[in-house]
């Protein structure tokens, strides 16, 4: 039968589903759980033998009153047909189809449909739903097809199939099929080690060495832990120091960069800001003061108009009179313009100085002094000494690295030619524990030649036993030689009894005679044969006992020929057991050799592990190689670095327009150069600009006197003496009328108030001058700059402050771990994180190696123990019992084992006629 089309009225869950064509061959649904798989599979499965409604119900939660529907499209016997079972809330449904012939009915069909494969066998076979693969998804590799096959056969059959499993499992429990693991190979293995205890009971000689060589290697393995554990306490005490260290220092580090990011300012003003709040709140007042004087000037020369005279002198009488008034200021100005020419030639002669010989002010007027400018060549400078200092540490760290290589290469290659000898050290070290397993083999050889040499001694001494008191002694000789004489004599005096008329006494007499005869005759060979056999069983056993001893001597002699152990025994003078060396020195003593034997033991032994130790110290060798080539690439890596920073140092110099050099301190001096030779030129300008306004009203006074006197037709004055000159035009007013009194009162008045106007406008001019000067010695160029600068200033304090105080604590920290350095690198690379995860590994590390230590510790104090019992053991007899017991629990295991297998023929038999007889026609 072959299904070709589903489709699904309604089942389950499931409606108006078609799943048409179904291709040749298997087709599978996949989907997750709970899709419907498995109630395909039972609409299929009650399409054939009828539907389960309640649990299909039950589990779908469908209401009873919806009818189920399904049917299939099959090809069975070459035939098409569309079978189809419908079924209301309760039964199994009703059985219908359509095919290409109508002769069969609906029971043929289903008969042929089945095959004679019944409803549960098609469940458990054709049809394994969820349970069942769960059921198998617990199984593996042929359990799985055991159940199957199980479910084939029904409930005798499982019966059968359980009996066989667990007669399997029974079987399996004495003896794996591999023979490799069970009751009989573990009570063998127990049989085994007790044999091997008792053979260790036997060489009691070997077990002291072995404790001896424990006891060493347990010293030597406690010596190397304490190292290891002074290490990692080293270790430990070093990341907890960099992990107390790297806060402060980052802290450092973190305000160092905050010192690099706030300009810096050089010469600023000592109490900066409270200079320029006073300078401008003085120049407001001194301008709200000039408003007030000259509104107060501008109404008393109203009033002098009033006194205007018709004189010619009285006409220019103000010009005079203001020329008079600004005499004292221009004679103050004049010399303040020729303290400023002297201050100006002052500055050209420092500026002078700090110009380089054939240097002129326009080579260096291009080169821009900003503190932006300067923060760029510090941070150039900064990160060119950071690589130089990184390329320095590199190639320090190569070089250290490399010596330490070259010498740690130079002692493993005199290790190498005093242990290996042109050979491997595999090879050395697999020679030299061969040599120690002959050694070991040579000690049993010497208990066993021992033994056996007691042994023949025994039977020797046995058999001479035998043959001087085996033997019939002489009284027995002569009483048995007594009876036969008599036994002779009766004969004869029964022969000749018989012959006269006493017959029966010689007949008796005859009869006792040949009684005494076989009796003697019987004893004698009764005792030459048990006699004879003895003695031959002595003599065959003397015999393979010198056969065992000369193959035991023969093996002892091919050790013994090996080169190592030769040269040994004849440097000390000792001979081998081999008989061409007999003849060349004395013989070797029986303690004298197991002394020797100890000491090529202990030469071994320290010669695999100085062997081991090569071999580690060769591999660690290895390993800083590989830190060499590392080392190096990261050296050229730096290298590329510095190169790189190298140009951008250059590229910045030029830029900022000086001359290229690999010196930053040669680079800041030409920049401190430049920067003071921009200052003095700053100054030397701003003093030409403040004495130009003072030349210029000097010049322009000394006109308005000499305009003045053009104009009054005063030709006849030195006008070069422009002081006196006014001087007098003021002696030529005062000795007019007393008209003028009034009007040169006012003309006082207005002088004074010129004067207190002059006065305040001069305070108002220096105000804004020294404004200006703490302006330009603060470097900038307005209030808001300067407060700025200030701020900045004020920051960069503070920051100093804190980082007197970081790097104060960082010392104090340092100073706790003197033993301890750490270089910057170190630092740098530190991550939190990774040193705790390190820590915690090496403190675990060192937690093991404690621990290792104690089991050591109590290792070596239970070796001694046994080393001081091993004298006094009396363990073998207990040895021996538990050995006959395994033995007896041996031959149970067994005969239940044969038991076993007989019983697993016969179900095998059971199992084959059942499914010959009982297995459907179809499996």
């Amino acid at each position: 039968m072959k299904i070709t089309r589903i489709h699904v009225d309604q089942f389950g869950n499931w409606r108006d589903l078609n799943l048409a064509p179904l291709n040749a061959g298997i087709n599978v649904f996949y989907g997750p759980n709970e899709t419907g798989k498995s109630t395909l599979m039972r609409m299929i499965r009650g399409i054939l033998y009828g539907f389960q409604t309640e649990e299909i119900r039950e589990q779908s939660r469908v209401s009873d009153d919806i009818p189920w529907s399904a049917l299939l499209d099959i090809k069975h016997k070459g035939q098409r047909y569309e079978i189809r079972r419908q079924t209301s809330a309760k039964g199994r449904g009703t059985f219908s189809f359509r095919g290409e012939s109508g002769n069969s009915s609906n029971l043929d069909l289903l008969t042929s449909l089945h095959a004679g494969v019944q409803e549960s066998v098609f469940e458990n076979v054709f049809a394994i739903g969820l349970n069942e693969l769960q059921e198998l998804g617990t199984l593996h590799g042929d359990q799985v097809a055991e159940h199957i096959y199980g479910l084939t056969l029904g409930p005798e059959g499982q019966a059968i199939l359980d009996a066989s499993s667990r007669l399997n499992q029974s079987r399996q429990t004495l003896l794996s099929s591999d023979f490799k693991s069970g009751k009989l190979v573990d009570l063998y293995r127990q049989l085994d080690e007790l044999n091997s205890k008792l053979t260790d009971q036997e060489h009691q000689a070997q077990r002291f060495f072995n404790l001896s060589s424990e006891l060493q290697n347990l010293r030597a393995e406690s010596d190397s832990l304490k190292k290891r554990k002074t290490g990692l306490q080293y270790q430990i005490r070093g990341h907890r120091f960099l992990d107390r260290v790297w806060k402060p220092w980052q802290e450092v580090q973190d305000l160092h960069q905050k010192l690099r990011q706030v300009p810096l300012v050089h010469n600023f003003p000592d109490d900066g800001v409270a200079q320029l709040d006073e300078y401008e709140r003085e120049l407001k007042q001194a301008e709200a003061k000039l408003t007030e004087v000259k509104a107060e000037i501008k109404r008393l020369r109203a009033e002098i108009e009033q006194y205007e005279l018709d004189n010619e002198l009285l006409n220019f009488a103000p010009n005079i009179q203001s020329l008079a008034d600004q005499k004292t200021w221009i004679a103050e100005l004049e010399q303040q313009h020729q303290a400023g020419e002297s201050h100006m030639r002052d500055l050209e002669q420092t500026l002078a100085k700090h110009l380089k010989p054939n240097q002129s002010l326009s080579d260096i007027v291009h080169i821009r002094t900003t503190p932006d400018n300067n923060q760029r060549l510090i941070n150039a400078a900064r990160a060119y000494r950071l690589a130089a200092g990184k390329r320095k540490n590199a190639h320090q760290r190569y070089k250290k690295v490399s010596r330490r290589y070259q010498q740690t290469l130079a002692q493993l290659q005199e290790q190498s030619s005093r242990l290996i000898d042109g050979h491997s050290i595999d090879e050395e070290l697999q020679r030299a524990r061969e040599r120690m397993k002959h050694l070991e083999r040579l000690s049993q050889l010497r208990f066993r030649e021992s033994e056996l040499l007691i042994r023949q001694e025994s039977v020797k001494e046995q058999l001479a036993g035998l043959q001087s008191h085996a033997r019939i002694p002489s009284w027995a000789k002569k009483t048995l030689f007594g009876f036969a004489l008599a036994g002779i004599l009766l004969i004869i005096a029964g022969f000749w009894r018989g012959v006269s008329d006493a017959a029966l006494i010689g007949l008796i007499f005859c009869l006792s005679g040949t009684f005494l005869g076989g009796t003697t005759w019987a004893l004698k060979k009764h005792f030459e044969i048990n006699l004879d056999d003895q003695t031959e069983s002595l003599q065959d056993e003397i015999w393979a006992l010198d056969v065992h001893l000369r193959e035991t001597r023969q093996e002892i002699d091919r050790i013994l020929e090996d080169e190592y152990f030769s040269l040994k025994l004849i440097k000390e003078g000792h001979s081998l057991t081999s008989h061409k060396h007999q003849a060349k020195v004395p013989s070797l003593k029986f303690n004298d050799e197991n002394i020797l034997r100890t000491e090529l033991l202990h030469e071994l032994a320290l010669k695999i592990a100085e062997l081991e130790q090569l071999k580690a110290a060769q591999e660690r060798s290895q390993k800083t190689r590989q830190l060499l080539v590392k080392l190096r690439n990261r050296s050229q890596e730096i290298q590329r670095q510095f190169s790189g920073k190298r140009h951008e140092w250059c590229e910045c110099l030029k830029q900022l327009g000086l001359t290229e050099t690999l010196k930053t301190d040669e680079a800041f001096q030409m920049w401190h150069q430049v920067s003071n030779a921009n200052l003095y030129a700053d100054q030397l300008n701003q003093e030409q600009r403040r004495i130009k306004p003072m030349g210029d009203l000097i010049g322009m006074f000394y006109s308005r006197v000499r305009d003045l006197g053009l104009r009054m037709n005063r030709d006849q004055h030195d006008f070069d003496r422009t002081f006196e000159v006014i001087s007098e035009w003021e002696r030529e007013l005062d000795a007019l009328s007393g008209q003028r009194k009034e009007r040169t009162r006012l003309r006082k008045e207005e002088k004074r108030l010129q004067q207190e106007a002059d006065a305040l406008q001069l305070t108002i001019q220096e105000l804004k001058q020294h404004r200006s000067g703490l302006l330009i010695q603060g470097s900038a160029s307005n209030r808001e700059e300067f407060l700025q600068r200030a701020a900045a200033l004020q920051e960069r304090i503070h920051l100093e402050k804190l980082l007197a105080s970081a790097q104060s604590d960082l010392e104090k920290i340092s100073q706790s771990e003197q033993e301890m350095a750490i270089v910057e690198e170190d630092l740098l690379n530190f991550n939190p994180e990774e040193n705790a995860e390190h820590l915690e590994m090496l403190t675990l590390e060192l937690e093991d190696i404690e621990q290792d230590l104690v089991t050591t510790a109590e290792n070596m104090g239970r070796l001694k123990q046994d080393y001081q019992n091993a004298k006094t053991d009396r363990s073998a007899a207990e040895l021996r019992f538990q050995r006959e017991q395994i033995r007896e629990q041996i031959r149970q295991a067994g005969e239940n084992w044969f038991t076993a297998e007989l019983s697993a023929v016969g179900l095998n038999q059971l199992r084959s006629e059942y499914e010959r007889t009982s297995q459907p026609e179809t499996l």
